[in-house]
């Protein structure tokens, strides 16, 4: 997303961020699911 864009969405008071974000995920968790998606993709 570029920085103008992501501006514009800030100032109409959305929230922007990354689904680690919206799922509030522990690091843990991430490298967990890190890790399942490389397994699937071989």
């Amino acid at each position: 997303m570029d920085a103008e864009k992501r501006k514009r969405l800030e100032a109409a008071g959305f929230s922007v961020g990354d689904a680690t974000d919206f799922l509030e995920l522990l690091p843990e968790e991430v490298a967990f699911v890190e890790i399942s998606h490389e397994q699937m993709n071989f």
